[in-house]
């Protein structure tokens, strides 16, 4: 979780007392490796105050979720980020799955070690891309149906959101962790520094393109960070 920079979830939640607000949240989009043990939901959330904050106004925002699964074949969430500042979100009727294009599962591993190496390389190469403004971030690394959120905004796609990543918006540190799923065609990445952001990646691969941002989650964070719990899953 981001609190506000990556942080180890049960620890963090084990210090915490307890909550003063209930949380609901539906996925809007989703995706989920080949190998079917991997995958990621984002949707909109909503923090409704409780007992003595009871009439305090709702929050709103959306989510970004990772998930793998575990060997008890039960999905448990590996890496949670999120934006508020949003109004609440309409009504969602159906998920719209994302990832038509990936390429098809591998196996063994020669090749997972080598498609695994090439997703750290490209975790690392856009941040780095971000931090040097002589850099070239090349629009070949983004995905045609990309999904950004930022903070007080919808989720964002197209042009738009191209537009936000070329611009070097938060992000520009090197990956704290990178995963890819057992058919090496999803993976993740997350880093995060003060004064520089902390952001939250999925990346996808295809054949045509190799690895394609699929979705990003990254939100500011301020170089006297504070480590208060907030009511928001950001």
């Amino acid at each position: 979780v981001f609190r506000p920079l990556p942080t180890a979830a049960r620890d963090w939640f084990q210090a915490q007392e307890t909550a003063g607000f209930r949380l609901s949240w539906q996925p809007l989009f989703a995706e989920i490796a080949e190998s079917g043990d991997f995958g990621y939901t984002i949707g909109p959330w909503t923090s409704t105050p409780t007992g003595d904050t009871g009439d305090a106004p709702a929050t709103h925002g959306y989510y970004a979720t990772v998930w793998i699964k575990g060997l008890d074949d039960a999905w448990h969430p590996l890496a949670d980020h999120g934006i508020s500042g949003t109004e609440a979100a309409k009504v969602i009727e159906e998920v719209t799955a994302l990832g038509a294009d990936r390429s098809a599962p591998i196996d063994g591993s020669y090749q997972l070690n080598t498609r695994y190496q090439a997703l750290m390389a490209v975790a690392l190469r856009l941040p780095l891309a971000q931090a040097d403004a002589a850099a070239t971030i090349d629009r070949a690394w983004l995905a045609d149906d990309l999904v950004v959120l930022r903070a007080g905004r919808e989720p964002i796609q197209g042009n738009e959101a191209v537009r936000l990543i070329l611009t070097r918006e938060p992000g520009a540190t090197p990956p704290a962790l990178t995963v890819m799923a057992q058919s090496g065609d999803l993976g993740m990445s997350v880093g995060g520094e003060p004064g520089r952001g902390a952001y939250l990646r999925l990346w996808r691969h295809r054949d045509t393109s190799g690895w394609q941002l699929a979705a990003e989650v990254a939100t500011a964070v301020p170089m006297a960070t504070d480590e208060s719990p907030e009511a928001s899953p950001q």
